[in-house]
């Protein structure tokens, strides 16, 4: 499970800009070249909340999001995936 600790952590190594939405969520927004290619949302709230959703927005497997959080991959291995899937800004 992605919890809000580890979706801050993929939007920081992603380099994410953010915007708040409310006092309860902010919104990461995850560009490449100047261009949005993917964005989420983090909850913040009391405990653990499930933050599952994220890989189906940015575009990588569950796997490859923990990867993420747990810096095992970083922005560069990010825009290898984007380019595999042909989601890379030109």
């Amino acid at each position: 499970m992605l919890t809000a600790r580890d979706a801050e952590s993929i939007a920081r190594k992603l380099g994410a800009d953010f915007k708040e939405k409310s006092r309860r969520h902010k919104i990461a927004i995850i560009r490449v070249k100047g261009k949005e290619v993917g964005r989420f949302g983090i909850r913040r709230g009391s405990g653990d909340l499930a933050h599952d959703y994220i890989p189906q927005q940015i575009h990588v497997s569950r796997a490859e999001a923990e990867d993420i959080a747990g810096c095992r991959l970083y922005l560069g291995d990010y825009e290898q995936i984007l380019k595999k899937k042909q989601l890379y800004p030109s």
